[in-house]
């Protein structure tokens, strides 16, 4: 009948129970369809039904079918942490080469809501031995790693030699990842999510001390191993910031004194394109993203930390820069001071910090 394949679809969509399944297979419920984006395995992989999936293949489904994103059951059962669904594939000779960890890797790199599953992580590295560790392959796994803070994980790929300073296709490097968690989103995120700095503070902040020991801890240890703590990362307006100036652009003080402590330079500058108009930017083929690759004449110096922490109105951000010696008399690249950012958007607390901090060394208040 022509019903059989949605009503299979949806039988395993809705999570229904293995016997009803079983009853449209055994009813001749077809399993092989053009529709690749609708393989009814992939989707019984994708929920994690172990008896659905052995139902599926012994009736004839192929255990290395793939849809429209080059997604096999495997990789779907392992996107979504199922790790008991991944031993029973690889146990039943289900493929998973260097292509597919790649194809694995990506999804896990750009798609929101992912989960996280040490074990099938440690499957997928027992079976594909040809990985480029000091490359992106690795680079991208060891940001995932430090993005659910898996400390087993994290330390397979330092013992390989994964370089600690490579950037994530979303720009960022995985000591960005520790101190700031942006995820897929990357340094993009400050932009995407500008209207609601305020929310994004408060949940950065309210962290427990136990996770804020756990991200300082992973920081440490990538630190230990070379991470660069003055390393800027690319952001979607072709800007280079460094994570102090990030850390500050989004008022996470934690991370702002870390940092400084760490040994962060508490006057790096962002750099930004001079006339962003002659600039031609190129699409990253996989990713999305805008790529920085600018010569360093088509760039100027911006704003410090302490700009940044002024223009939003972080009050103890910029209590804390100004304590480590932050330089008040830098311009952004909109020829702006740290004290004429707080006129300009009347965050009087902060004008009149910066003011009594100019007035105690001596400077000249305008």
């Amino acid at each position: 009948m022509e019903s059989e394949f949605p009503a299979l679809w949806n039988a395993i969509r809705l999570g229904s129970r293995d016997r009803m399944v079983q009853i449209l297979l055994e009813y001749g419920a077809t399993i092989d369809v053009n529709s690749k984006d609708r393989n009814v395995l992939i989707a019984a992989a994708r929920e994690g039904l172990l008896t659905a999936v052995q139902l599926l293949l012994n009736h004839g489904a192929d255990i290395n079918t793939k849809n429209d994103d080059n997604e096999t059951p495997l990789i779907m059962a392992a996107r979504f942490a199922h790790e008991d669904l991944v031993l029973f594939l690889v146990g039943q000779g289900a493929r998973f080469n260097v292509a597919d960890f790649r194809v694995w890797l990506r999804k896990m790199a750009q798609i929101p809501g992912k989960r996280w599953s040490t074990g099938v992580v440690q499957t997928i590295l027992h079976h594909v031995t040809d990985i480029c560790w000091r490359g992106e392959d690795g680079g991208i796994l060891l940001s995932l790693a430090v993005a659910f803070a898996d400390h087993e994980i994290i330390q397979v790929c330092l013992a390989e030699g994964v370089d600690v300073n490579r950037k994530h296709p979303n720009g960022a490097t995985a000591l960005f990842e520790a101190m700031l968690e942006w995820g897929s989103g990357g340094p993009n995120t400050y932009y995407r999510y500008s209207g609601y700095l305020r929310r994004d503070v408060n949940h950065r902040n309210k962290k427990s001390p136990t996770m804020i020991a756990g991200r300082l801890a992973i920081a440490a240890v990538l630190m230990d191993h070379g991470a660069d703590v003055n390393v800027s990362a690319d952001f979607n307006d072709d800007s280079q910031r460094p994570l102090l100036v990030a850390a500050a652009s989004l008022g996470v003080d934690w991370a702002v004194q870390a940092l400084i402590e760490y040994g962060a330079d508490c006057n790096a500058r962002a750099m930004v394109i001079r006339n962003p108009e002659s600039t031609r930017r190129r699409f990253a083929s996989v990713f999305r993203r805008v790529s920085n690759e600018q010569e360093p004449e088509d760039m100027a110096q911006g704003g410090s930390a302490l700009i940044y922490a002024a223009r939003w109105g972080y009050v103890s951000t910029l209590r804390l820069l100004l304590a480590h010696g932050a330089d008040t008399s830098f311009v952004d690249e909109y020829g702006k001071t740290a004290l004429e950012w707080a006129l300009e958007f009347e965050h009087r607390e902060i004008e009149q910090m910066l003011m009594e901090h100019d007035k105690a060394m001596g400077c000249s208040v305008t």
